[in-house]
């Protein structure tokens, strides 16, 4: 399974916020944004991958979410203290280094290479090859 998996919290309260949810199709550990109008919305190109969009969330159902749904869904605040993320590389970043911040991938389920604006800080890394695992946080 891809996506951002808790790998550890703080003080053993898990981090629950319930969002309403833009339509589409989803699967646990996707990465979203919270928009202007209070609704949590999927990274994709261009749109949440870095800081500018404020806080992230993880995504922890999988189905679909309809338009005009008034259901909320579960999701992790990604930037709570202590939350340690775990995900799985798509593609192979060589040049993976602790302490720098990285963007979201577009599909909102891994993370790039490119450091400008990056939102997801590692601090463990299981390898640098695509399926590789690192650890880190949401910032």
């Amino acid at each position: 399974m891809s996506g951002f998996l808790p790998y550890t919290y703080q003080s053993g309260l898990t981090p629950w916020s319930f969002l309403p949810t833009a339509a589409g199709t989803y699967e646990v550990g996707k990465a979203f944004y919270v928009e202007a109008g209070g609704k949590a919305t999927p990274v994709s190109a261009g749109n949440g991958q870095d800081t500018a969009k404020g806080l992230h969330f993880i995504g922890m159902f999988t189905g679909a979410a309809m338009a005009g749904e008034t259901e909320v869904k579960p999701f992790l605040l990604a930037s709570a203290a202590g939350l340690i993320l775990e995900v799985e590389l798509t593609t192979a970043i060589p040049g993976l280094a602790v302490g720098s911040k990285y963007t979201l991938s577009a599909d909102g389920m891994s993370i790039t290479g490119t450091t400008t604006n990056g939102c997801f800080e590692v601090i463990t890394i299981l390898g640098t090859a695509a399926g590789d695992k690192v650890r880190g946080r949401l910032v």
